[in-house]
């Protein structure tokens, strides 16, 4: 994503093709939300694309990706990130013309939440895109911030009694 994002590698289909629709209904002045926007890489393709000025906001859950984005475009008018989660979006109800949500909702265990509150901070559209297969697989990839190999300190608290990690991320397979 960070290369995408700094151009060192192509645009993504997906994201020229997002910029597309959003072209045919975007207009001066408009606010975008990209929620789950990683480092920024959809806003390359937007800006390419989209010659009104207009108002991006990236959100994501992972600190690191929001931080990286804030360095990257920090030059940019109109462009700003935060941390935020999809089950609780950090702005009130049509806070946005447009709301965007790209290759992020199938890397979660429920959607119905997260899609009511796409729907409550957008004023006009909301653009999705996911993958959809006839068969799928969720995986859960345990994470935990407080491993350091080098020291060999493991968390002692990696998983809960139930037997569930206490951090992870999905990944599904299609």
């Amino acid at each position: 994503m960070l290369k995408r994002a700094q151009g060192k590698l192509p645009e993504m289909e997906s994201s020229k093709n997002v910029s597309k629709i959003l072209g045919k209904v975007i207009s001066k002045k408009n606010k975008i939300l990209d929620v789950g926007c990683g480092v920024g890489h959809y806003y390359i393709s937007l800006k390419k694309r989209i010659k009104l000025d207009f108002e991006y906001v990236g959100i994501d859950v992972i600190g690191e990706y929001v931080k990286k984005a804030k360095i990257l475009f920090k030059d940019e008018k109109n462009v700003k990130f935060s941390k935020g989660d999809i089950y609780e979006i950090p702005f009130q109800k049509n806070s946005f013309d447009i709301v965007m949500c790209n290759n992020f909702l199938h890397n979660l265990p429920s959607i119905a939440k997260p899609i009511s509150e796409l729907l409550r901070v957008s004023k006009k559209y909301v653009l999705i895109r996911t993958l959809v297969g006839e068969r799928s697989f969720r995986i859960q990839e345990v994470r935990n911030s407080k491993w350091d190999v080098k020291s060999k300190t493991y968390p002692a608290r990696e998983f809960k009694d139930n037997g569930e990690p206490t951090e992870y991320n999905f990944f599904n397979i299609y």
